[in-house]
This record gives structure tokens, sequence and C-alpha cells, in this order.
């Protein structure tokens, strides 16, 4: 793995279409209960403001670039960034909690999102900035 690893985020597509499947399928859930029709009512519109918060969240990420360098510093946008809690880091699925000025970020980022040496790259860098801890970038 080359240092440092350059990452443009994309809108994640595979991911995006689940949650309209899992949106779809508690909405479809919601409409068919026994409750009386306001409280379904109220239950389907929380679940329609849920969705929508989730897709802003995700359409935020897209078109972001983070940078992860070799001495565990992280750049995103430009910007110095900082994981402000432990990273997930599964084989289809990586999460960063990131700080980057008064920013907080949650970057969700799947398998399908990069080509495949990109990701193997940022799971490997992951790996190693958990066993090297915080001070590595400091």
């Amino acid at each position: 793995m080359r240092l440092p690893l350059s990452l443009a985020l994309p809108y994640p597509r595979r991911l995006a279409g689940w949650l309209v499947v899992a949106y779809a399928t508690a909405l479809g859930a919601a409409a068919m209960t026994s409750l009386a029709w306001p409280w379904r009512a109220l239950i389907m519109a929380m679940l329609m403001a849920s969705a929508v918060g989730v897709a802003r969240r995700l359409s935020e990420q897209a078109g972001r670039r983070m940078t992860l360098g070799k001495r565990g510093e992280i750049e995103l946008d430009g910007q110095p960034a900082q994981l402000t809690a432990d990273a997930v880091a599964w084989p289809w699925l990586a999460i960063l909690p990131l700080q980057s000025g008064e920013k907080q970020w949650q970057l969700i980022i799947t398998s399908d999102m990069l080509p495949d040496p990109q990701w193997r790259g940022l799971l490997a860098w992951l790996r190693w900035r958990a066993l090297t801890g915080d001070d590595a970038a400091g």
C-alpha cells in the first residue's frame, strides 16, 4: 500500500438501495397495523422523516475527498481531520467517525464505492491505525 492514499467518495448506491427496500418494508408494515389511522399516519410520517435524514447524510458525504497519511493523519477535503472514536472496519463496510474543524462526520464507506486496491488500502490503514493507537498522528 502506498501512502498517502487519496480516496474520492461517491454516493453509496448499493447502501441507498438497501435502505429504500428497508424503509418501504417498514412503511408497508406500519400501514397494515391494527392501530387507528392517526397513529399509523404518525408512524409513517416519522419513518419518512427518518428516511429523508438518512438520504441527506449519505448525499453530504458524496463527492468528498479523503487522504490517509503515512503517520496516521487524515485530511477531509484538504482540511486536517481526526478520528473521534473507534472506526469500524469490516470486509464490506467501514465507518469513520471524523471531526474536521467544527464539523463532525460519520463517513459510511461500502466496499462497492471504491476500486479494490483503494478499498484494501483503506482497511489496511484502519487496521494499522488501530494497532498503533491515537498517538500515531501526533
